[in-house]
């Protein structure tokens, strides 16, 4: 469960990088921002991986209110078809899916970090 609750922290904090970033852009600020673009998927990268980690002790039912298998889908896509990411498809899900995201994991962290003490 540690180890869990690190990963779902490393997710929290790239979730919260991704959106920091973005910051006020438009997607056609966002689209000329080869910096920004990088940072952010490196950061949907670390979420996916992490979820990948909790996968291996856990499975998608434990993890309801969280979508992990889709955002390991996302890493595997960003890894491994890098030439055919939609930047569009990146700057959508920054305004929204990461809020909600955002919003379980702390639920999910809190609740986890009260049952220890």
């Amino acid at each position: 469960m540690d180890r869990d609750l690190a990963h779902l922290h490393d997710i929290l904090d790239s979730a919260e990088l991704a959106v920091d970033h973005l910051g006020t852009m438009t997607f056609e600020e966002f689209r000329g921002d080869t910096l920004v673009q990088d940072a952010i998927i490196r950061r949907f990268a670390i979420m996916g991986e992490a979820a990948a980690r909790i996968l291996k002790s856990s499975d998608q039912t434990d993890w309801p209110d969280l979508p992990m298998v889709k955002m390991l889908d996302m890493r595997n896509f960003i890894v491994h078809e890098y030439d055919a990411i939609d930047f569009h498809e990146i700057y959508q899900a920054i305004h929204e899916q990461l809020p909600a995201i955002v919003s379980a994991i702390r639920k999910r962290i809190d609740e986890i970090e009260s049952r220890k003490d």
